[in-house]
């Protein structure tokens, strides 16, 4: 049993035997959060997580975020997934008012797995989103990317789908399409590489098409952070009024 000046409270039951550990009890309270676990880390140990305020874990975050699944670490590999909700969060001045996410990782040489999250009503500065989805599902060095944008004048949906190896992720944007309320749709015309580390961004002739002969050509070539480098841009009949909505 554990007490900490009334901070921290709660027991932990657990055995060491022949470098296999065995969890039959972790139960820990304290200020906006409680913690549980049980079971064999090397077949399977459950969790659960009840934070009711993120700060008290991490001050910069304010909300609520419970999440419970399991993992298990067995022969240098870890195995998982996670289920997690989120209410009322906002993290590095960025709000929402709920979060749902589902993960699974699979623990080999080339780390797979899958991220499902669904946002609602997301503000960060000036940009105001009604709903955002991402759905992530491959291996470290190739995957698919699918995400999904909806505010009150306009969506926008695409997919990419490419590595990440040598401190790079490094694929194509293979999809790209968006509507607004002002003119209508408009869609990329062939797939756009992209490359992005940590130094620098680049974009390979990026083109979207929309009605009235509307044409937008984009390339970069970026050092991060400073944003120094190239930037290309070329148009023909754009509509400016499609700008607003964005």
């Amino acid at each position: 049993a554990l007490a900490l000046e009334g901070l921290l409270s709660g027991g932990v039951e657990a055995r060491l035997d022949k470098g296999i550990l065995r969890i039959d009890r972790f139960d820990l309270r304290g200020s906006g959060f409680d913690l549980f676990a049980q079971g064999v880390l090397n077949e399977r140990m459950n969790f659960e997580a009840r934070v009711s305020d993120l700060s008290r874990l991490v001050p910069a975050a304010r909300g609520r975020f419970d999440s419970e699944g399991w993992v298990r670490w067995k022969d240098h590999h870890l195995t998982g997934s996670l289920e997690g909700q989120g209410k009322d969060l906002l993290f590095q001045g960025a709000r929402m008012t709920s979060l749902d996410l589902h993960a699974r990782l699979e623990g080999r040489d080339d780390l797979s797995g899958g991220v499902k999250a669904t946002a609602r009503k997301i503000s960060f500065r000036d940009v105001q989103l009604d709903s955002a989805n991402l759905d992530l599902a491959g291996r470290l060095t190739g995957h698919r990317m699918l995400f999904k944008m909806r505010w009150p004048e306009a969506e926008l949906e695409g997919r990419l789908e490419g590595g990440y190896s040598k401190q790079r992720w490094q694929g194509t944007l293979t999809r790209l399409s968006g509507k607004d309320t002002l003119i209508g749709p408009w869609n990329l015309q062939g797939a756009a590489a992209l490359a992005v580390s940590a130094t620098r961004v680049k974009v390979e002739s990026l083109v979207v098409t929309g009605g009235r002969q509307e044409r937008l050509k984009i390339g970069t070539d970026l050092a991060l952070p400073t944003f120094n480098g190239l930037l290309s841009v070329e148009w023909e009949q754009i509509n400016l009024a499609r700008l607003n909505p964005y």
